[in-house]
């Protein structure tokens, strides 16, 4: 809360610049992948950070995609306060029918990124740290994904080259 007593509004960072200006390896010093060559990064104790990297091999292997969304949780609080199932979830990112029980290995690039992006929401994280996020997306998942964080009540940092996305999601691009 703020210092009158309300809610304060959410976070939301852009950050942009040339490639190879260290925009991913500061994210990944947050979220604690790189240890910094001096001093310490501090995280409060009700810190739960969700991490969108542009690595999806972590999304690899013969699980289902069904399987791999309910092995983390099967239902999830959205933003409003509503309990929504881990598969309603999925139909909204896209994963229907035959698509629920495809093989992770079998996905094609724009669903890993896709799934990647959902199981990190059902975590309920409190900040996400987004690296390159619009990659390999689709423009109904894009929209989708928009419309959640419009949503969202935690902080967002964002690293992107999509203009667009940014001034959509965020409120101060450095």
């Amino acid at each position: 809360p703020d210092r009158d007593g309300g809610r304060m509004s959410p976070v939301r960072i852009g950050i942009v610049g040339v490639n190879g200006s260290g925009k991913t390896t500061w994210l990944r010093l947050l979220h604690g992948d790189v240890k910094p060559d001096s001093g310490r990064v501090k995280r409060g104790k009700t810190l739960r950070i969700g991490h969108l990297s542009q690595d999806v091999a972590e999304l690899r292997g013969a699980e289902r995609v069904l399987e791999s969304v309910d092995r983390l949780r099967r239902q999830a609080q959205l933003a409003s306060g509503a309990e929504v199932s881990a598969s309603s979830l999925l139909e909204d990112f896209g994963f229907t029918g035959d698509r629920l029980t495809t093989r992770l290995d079998d996905l094609s690039g724009g669903e890993r990124r896709r799934l990647q992006v959902l199981r990190i929401l059902l975590n309920e994280p409190n900040v996400l740290l987004l690296d390159e996020p619009t990659n390999d997306l689709d423009i109904d998942t894009l929209t989708v994904f928009e419309d959640y964080l419009d949503t969202w009540p935690g902080t967002l940092l964002v690293v992107s080259h999509d203009r667009y996305f940014l001034e959509r999601v965020c409120d101060t691009i450095y």
